[in-house]
């Protein structure tokens, strides 16, 4: 989850390669549970710090998304704070958000709500469909509307 830089970084026209944007967010494990009105969703930093209390909008999103889902899924995404016109801007909007709903968090810069800062989960890759751990196959292996980036 921790991007590195290759030794000299590659042309962004190779055919083959995919790139995988900088969203200036925080790195997320996703897990959504399907069942009921609204599936349940978690949320983990790539530090393994649980972020589900502090984007209960995404956890919203999410959660209506993955009702329908046949099984578990686990994603690999960037939590990003959005600018007026919904595009992903910098880190710096996002940390009013980061403890917004963290008991006792005291911090000198405004807690923003969800309707005053929003955010958005970009989701990267599908780490596990079910039982199958997909963590070993190639990015661009795809063999249902799932894993083609259709869901």
């Amino acid at each position: 989850m921790l991007a590195t830089l290759p030794a000299q970084p590659p042309a962004l026209t190779v055919a083959g390669f995919v790139y995988e944007p900088k969203y200036d967010g925080i790195r997320a494990i996703v897990e959504v549970v399907p069942g009921g009105d609204k599936a349940s969703v978690r949320l983990w930093s790539r530090n393994g710090n649980e972020k589900t209390a502090q984007f209960p909008d995404v956890v919203d999103a999410v959660g209506e998304w993955g009702r329908a889902l046949p099984g578990t899924v686990v994603l690999d995404g960037e939590v990003t704070a959005l600018d007026p016109d919904g595009d992903p801007t910098g880190f710096q909007r996002l940390q009013h958000r980061i403890h917004v709903s963290v008991p006792g968090y005291r911090s000198a810069k405004a807690q923003l709500s969800p309707d005053e800062q929003p955010v958005a989960l970009m989701v990267f890759d599908l780490l596990r469909e079910g039982e199958d751990d997909l963590r070993p196959l190639p990015l661009v292996e795809s063999t249902d509307p799932v894993r083609s980036g259709q869901f």
